[in-house]
Parts: structure tokens; C-alpha cells; sequence
């Protein structure tokens, strides 16, 4: 008698396990039933496709092998969980059977299923991931039954379903799983092809029924030890951030255990020196780190100064004080090491923009502190925070520094006669040292006119330009380089008659 596997599956699924299963993915059992009956055609018409040619059927004999999937085993769902199986341990063992059985199509026949038995996708998605190990357990078991546990008998019981398929598959099936329809499948209705039988089991030797069930107990308090021993699947993202500040890095984490937090402080450590410090927080909720076998690599790229690095499960931000084709560097290099499943992207945070908007309102406060009477080196301080944000090449002061202007002016038009300010001009060192020089002379002449046009008295502003001769910072980093285009005031001696 021909093997219907789709009933045979489906009645697994039955009495108190639907409610059980109904509560596991949080839909009521109706939804449950509905969506088990797109499930098992389904997964049924996967396994027959992918047994329809050598290859496919090879790779699905050895997967089931390597899976345990022999026939050696309780096919029965009730029976797994009698041995301390949970369903959650199944949808965590299907997950990847339902991702080789469907490929690339996996996405489509979860959208089918949602939409045909009115469930979420993630809903569709963890009862295919239920219900393909018991598929597999149920067809090992049937295939033992046929003639053994063979690759031949496996492949003769898929090719018999195809009729099945071509008959009651539900509506809309075939096209997502990227079939015209299921005639290709129905391999059994062709001349000469194997037909898939029950066999009569042979009755039990006398003195040895109690074997099987001396089986059954060894493997049920084989599956209470790994249940009772088995580290619990994570349900918080794991976080790592990195900011590399010209070389003084700090560091701060959250991992699964005090294992993985010695590993990430090795690997911080042999990078960046011994006396780097993190920050690491161990909770046994947070989903275990696959990428710590990398991490030597990862921090290997996040050396470049200036480099914030932040994770956030399988979200990562790059962002600092990086030039445009260094944080394009940073993140090719992360996306090589990370590979797919991980989206990077900027962080999103304009650095120059969040430091200059800071100086000007630290600015702006010291000169409103600065009272009635003029006092030199709190007018120099005051304006020495400020940053004027000229754009490249440029001399031309932005509309938005003219409140800066305008309030410096006020101040020094309280300044005794006689008082002398260099606005001195500096660039950093990209570009020819002779074009620097004079855009450095051009910026400062243009902060002397903006204050001239303001009211204060030309006779008191010196402005002259340095070019890059006088650095403050690395040149060999975006925010030394940032420091270093700067507008620097002094007070100059007054000369003597």
C-alpha cells in the first residue's frame, strides 16, 4: 500500500499537541490547523523535488544521516516530547532543514503560507521549522518500513507523492516553490519506476520484545540530560562599540558568558595594547557571539584612529572622525569579515558638524561672560573655542558663524586704545604648501573684514596667514587634520614710543 505522507504528517498534529504547538507560536489552534495543512505539502513537495534528480537525492540521504534522521528513532512528535524534547528545540533543529529544503525560495512559500492560512510570517516560518524534523523522522521510519533505510527506497518513497501533489497540493504552492505544476514530481506514474510498498514487519524473536522498550528508556534519559544540561538559546542581541579617539580607545560589551568576555579582553588587549580597558556586562540571556573566531581581524581594522565601531546584534554603525575613503575602507573590510547575515552602515553622525556646533556655544557663553570691561586673555580664550566651518578651498565666512562675529565685535569695541589681535590663519598640510599659505592669509583677511564690517576699529587687527607651518595635530588622521584648519587668536605687544 502506497505511502501518503501528507496524512501521515498531518495527524501529528492532532488533540492536545495542536493546542500545544498552538501555544508555542502563539496562534489559536483553528489558525494552527489551517496552517498545518499548507506545511506538510509543502515540505513534502521540497523533499520530492529536490529527490527528483541524483544529486538531490544523494544530498538528502546524507543530510538525513548526518541529522540522525534514520528510522532509529520514535517518529512521533508525542514521542519526542515524552523524551524531554520541547517544540521550541524542534523550530531551533528544523530552522536549517526548512533553509536547505527551500533555498532560495524559502521566502516566497513563507509569504505563500502566511497569506493562504492568514498567519504572520513568523508565525509560517517557526511551523516549518516544527514540522520538518517530524517530516524527516516520519519518512526514515516509512522508509524502513518499504524495504530499509536506503537512498533507493527514500527516493522511491518521494517519487510516489507526486500524484499526491498533483492532486491536492492547495493553490498557489507549485509557484512558490518555482513549478510550473507537479507532473515533473509524479516520477512514480512513469514506466518502470520503483513503487513504494509497506512491508509486514517480522514478528518479534521470543525472549527479546524487551529490548526496543530498554531502547526507548536509554534514549529518554539520554534526551533528559541534554535537555537538563543544553545552555539556553539567548533572546538578547550581544553588543560590542569600540571608539578609537587618536589612539586612546574605550571599549564597552554585553555577551553571554564570563568565557567570551576573557576572549573579547585577549583580543582587545593583543590589538591595542595591555593596559586597554573594557567595559564588559555578562548576562546569560544574550544570544551567543559567531563572529568571536574573527574578532582579532575586526579590531585589526578598526586600528585607523578616529574609528567608532558599534553592534548591535546583526546591525553594525561605523562612524568618527574618518575621511570618506577611510570609512568606506573600514567598512569593506568588516563586510568581508562579517559576510551577509550583517548589515553595516554609517553611523549617521555628521563628528565635524557635533564638534563645531559645541565650540560656538562654548564660545558664545565665554564672551557673554565677559564683562563690561575688556579684558585680553578671556576675549583670546572665548574666541579660541570657536571653530569657523569654511568650506573647502574656501574664504568665504558661513551665514551661520555671523552671531559669532557680530558678539565678538561687541567686545572688543570695549577694548583700550592701543590693543593689537592676530587673526592668524592655518590650513593642514593636503594640497601644495604655497596654496595653503595663501588661503590661510585669505581666511584670516575675511574674519578681519567681517569684524571691520561689524564696527571695530581695523587699526587693532593684524591678520596673517601661516599656512601649514604650525600644526596642532597629526596630519595623518581626519581629526588632527580638522584641528589643524583653524583660525587662531592672539594678543599682540604694544609697541612702545
Amino acid at each position: 500500500m502506497s505511502v501518503n505522507l501528507i496524512d501521515l504528517l498531518a495527524r501529528e498534529f492532532a488533540g492536545d499537541l495542536l493546542g500545544k504547538v498552538a501555544s508555542t507560536v502563539g496562534e489559536s489552534e483553528r489558525t494552527v490547523q489551517s496552517a498545518i495543512a499548507g506545511v506538510a505539502p509543502a515540505l513534502v513537495a521540497a523533499l520530492a523535488n529536490k529527490a527528483s534528480t541524483a544529486q538531490g537525492l544523494s544530498e538528502l540521504f546524507h543530510a538525513m544521516q548526518k541529522g540522525g534522521f534514520d528510522g532509529s528513532q520514535s517518529p512521533s512528535l508525542a514521542g519526542f516530547l515524552a523524551g524531554g524534547g520541547t517544540l521550541a528545540d524542534l523550530i531551533k533543529r528544523g530552522a536549517p532543514l526548512v533553509a536547505s529544503l527551500l533555498g532560495a525560495r524559502q521566502t516566497d512559500v513563507t509569504n505563500w503560507l502566511a497569506s493562504s492560512a492568514s498567519v504572520p510570517a513568523k508565525s509560517a516560518s517557526s511551523l516549518m521549522s516544527l514540522v520538518a524534523p517530524v517530516l524527516m523522522s516520519l519518512l526514515s521510519t516509512e522508509a524502513r518500513k518499504a524495504g530499509g533505510f536506503t537512498q533507493s527506497v527514500i527516493g522511491s518513497l518521494l517519487a510516489s507523492q507526486g500524484s499526491l501533489l498533483r492532486d491536492r497540493a492547495p493553490a498557489g504552492l507549485a509557484s512558490a516553490l518555482g513549478l510550473a505544476d507537479f507532473s515533473r514530481l509524479d516520477t512514480s506514474a512513469r514506466p518502470g519506476a520503483p513503487k513504494a510498498e509497506y512491508r509486514a514487519e517480522p514478528p518479534a524473536k521470543s525472549g527479546a520484545g524487551w529490548w526496543p522498550w530498554l531502547l526507548l528508556a536509554a534514549l529518554a534519559l539520554l534526551g533528559w540530560w541534554f535537555f537538563a544540561n543544553r545552555t539556553p538559546e539567548g533572546t538578547i542581541n550581544p553588543r560590542f562599540s569600540i571608539v578609537n579617539d587618536e589612539g586612546r580607545i574605550a571599549c564597552s560589551a554585553t555577551v553571554r558568558d564570563e568565557a567570551t568576555r576573557e576572549a573579547v579582553l585577549r583580543s582587545m588587549r593583543a590589538t591595542f595594547g595591555e593596559a586597554t580597558a573594557c567595559d564588559i556586562t555578562v548576562d546569560p540571556n544574550v544570544k551567543a557571539i559567531t563572529w568571536l573566531p574573527s574578532l582579532d581581524r575586526i579590531l585589526a581594522a578598526l586600528k585607523r584612529p578616529g574609528t567608532e565601531f558599534h553592534l548591535d546584534g546583526p546591525d553594525i554603525k561605523i562612524g568618527g572622525w574618518l575621511s570618506a575613503a577611510d570609512r568606506k575602507a573600514v567598512m569593506d573590510e568588516l563586510r568581508a569579515i562579517y559576510g551577509a547575515g550583517y548589515t553595516i552602515a554609517e553611523h549617521g553622525i555628521d563628528k565635524a558638524a557635533e564638534y563645531i556646533t559645541a565650540a560656538k556655544s562654548k564660545a558664545l557663553a565665554a564672551l557673554a561672560a565677559i564683562e563690561s570691561a575688556f579684558a585680553p586673555d578671556a576675549f583670546i580664550n572665548a574666541m579660541n573655542l570657536a571653530v569657523i566651518n569654511f568650506a573647502t578651498g574656501s574664504a568665504e565666512i558661513p551665514a551661520g558663524d555671523q552671531d559669532l562675529i557680530n558678539r565678538a565685535a561687541a567686545v572688543l569695541k570695549s577694548a583700550p586704545a592701543g590693543t593689537m589681535i592676530e587673526i592668524g590663519g592655518h590650513t593642514d598640510s593636503t594640497g601644495d604648501p604655497a596654496s595653503n599659505l595663501k588661503l590661510s592669509e585669505d581666511r584670516a583677511n575675511s574674519v578681519r573684514n567681517a569684524l571691520l564690517s561689524a564696527g571695530v576699529n581695523g587699526a587693532m587687527l593684524v591678520p596673517k596667514g601661516y599656512g601649514d607651518t604650525k600644526p596642532v595635530a597629526s596630519n595623518d588622521t581626519e581629526y588632527g587634520r580638522f584641528r589643524n584648519r583653524r583660525i587662531e587668536y592672539s594678543i599682540l605687544p604694544t609697541a612702545t614710543p
